[in-house]
Order: structure tokens, then sequence, then C-alpha cells
């Protein structure tokens, strides 16, 4: 039977308190960039399609071409 002290439960005390904290740190930070698209104006988190916005344009190296 394996001993318990403090050495032998500090290593894994310490890897779930470290687990809580990054498991509360990311939930916050997506919650808050959620929150903060959301205010934005953009509807939400989307993904623009690439090359949307120059498509219409032409200035995306067009003009250079002869």
């Amino acid at each position: 039977m394996v001993k318990i002290t403090g050495r032998t439960l500090m290593a894994p005390a310490a890897a779930a308190t470290m687990a809580l904290l990054l498991l509360t740190y990311t939930r916050s930070s997506i919650a808050q960039a959620r929150s903060q698209a959301h205010s934005a104006g953009s509807g939400g988190l989307k993904t623009r399609r690439h090359g949307a916005a120059a498509a219409g344009s032409g200035s995306e190296g067009e003009s250079g071409k002869a």
C-alpha cells in the first residue's frame, strides 16, 4: 500500500488546480469574445468568405495584368 504523504497529494492537487484554472479561463475568454462580437454588431461569430470583399473591387492585382 502506498503511504499517503504531503508529496503524494501535492502533484495531483496541483494538476487538478491547473486544469480547473485553464477550464475557467478558456470558458470566460470564449464568453467575452462572443459578447464583444455581438456588441460590435457583427451578429455573432461569423466567418467571412475569402476574397468576398475584394471580388467586386478589382483592387487585388487585377489592374496590373495586361
